[in-house]
């Protein structure tokens, strides 16, 4: 499940292809990706690993 939304070095994956696609992915809860002005990929955390690093969860 992780390569099909991540991908691998030969076979990206589901995320990378709707970010070449000119698209912004959210996977909720998780992030949300989108491509910078110059084409890098970011991404933005989503709730639960803001809470988890800033210690309400865990």
């Amino acid at each position: 499940m992780i390569d099909a939304l991540f991908g691998t070095v030969e076979h990206p994956g589901v995320t990378a292809e709707g970010l070449k696609r000119g698209r912004s992915v959210t996977l909720l809860g998780f992030a949300a990706f989108h491509l910078e002005d110059d084409d890098r990929a970011m991404s933005r955390p989503g709730q639960a690993p803001n809470e988890y690093v800033g210690g309400a969860v865990g």
